[in-house]
């Protein structure tokens, strides 16, 4: 059976709903599917071991950098996926940097 719990493996010190990131390069960087699936494939298999980086304007959250990272968790918490923190909380939050 597989596990539904990702654990995440590096340190930040801000957490940020998934759901809320924002994509402000969308068409900047293209993936394949292929490249996707490889990296779907690191997170599940290994955790989640580098932070995102945000930009926050008036409470909205914009992925900077990790954007695949961003795309990739996003449907991983819609199939029931959700991550363990290092302190042993399990949400669909990931860390992240904030860029000011």
């Amino acid at each position: 059976m597989l596990s539904k719990i990702i654990p995440v493996t590096c340190t930040s010190s801000h957490l940020v709903e998934i759901e809320k990131l924002q994509t402000i390069q969308s068409e900047l960087k293209k993936r394949s599917r292929e490249q996707l699936y490889s990296l779907r494939s690191l997170i599940t298999k290994h955790g989640f071991s580098f932070p995102i980086y945000i930009w926050e304007n008036e409470g909205i959250f914009y992925t900077l950098d990790g954007l695949g990272r961003d795309f990739i968790t996003k449907e991983l918490v819609r199939e029931g996926f959700l991550f363990q923190q290092k302190n042993g909380e399990v949400n669909s939050k990931l860390l992240a940097n904030y860029n000011c």
